[in-house]
């Protein structure tokens, strides 16, 4: 009779099984066509919803992490169906715009702070943020190249 891991385990590190329950692991979720069209439902949500006082209030910013919790995979699961199916990578490319024209339209009415938006949104999204330098050289500097050629 093989004995189970569990038991092995708990045996190993002196514990009886009523002080280590490890938790049941089920079987992996299986990819299936309704995963593109359950991304899309989720990143496809109003800019606003009403809190419990009937306020408008700003909604929460979909993110993959909440999406994947949502259908209870990992992140990790997620990434690697979104290089094996088209329709998935479809879908992803289409919830990115979505997300990132909340935070823009969110952001340009001050509902999130300029930092927080700012970190999100090059963090998240495609933007980033740019830097312009200018180069100059100096009279002398341009003298001391001139002379330094001759």
């Amino acid at each position: 009779m093989a004995v189970p891991l569990t038991l092995i385990s708990c045996a190993k590190k002196g514990k009886n099984m009523e002080e280590s329950k490890a938790p049941r692991v089920g079987a992996p979720i299986k990819y299936t066509q309704e995963v593109p069209k359950k991304l899309i439902e989720f990143f496809d949500r109003d800019l606003f919803i009403q809190n419990i006082d009937g306020k408008a209030v700003p909604n929460r910013l979909p993110t993959i992490e909440r999406f994947c919790a949502n259908i209870n995979i990992a992140t990790s699961t997620f990434y690697e169906w979104n290089k094996k199916y088209p329709e998935l990578s479809s879908a992803f490319k289409m919830a990115k715009q979505m997300q990132k024209d909340q935070l823009i339209q969110l952001s340009l009415i001050g509902a999130y702070k300029e930092g927080f938006a700012k970190f999100v949104a090059i963090n998240v999204t495609d933007m980033k943020d740019r830097i312009e330098t200018s180069h100059s050289v100096s009279e002398d500097t341009k003298k001391l190249i001139i002379d330094m050629g001759d």
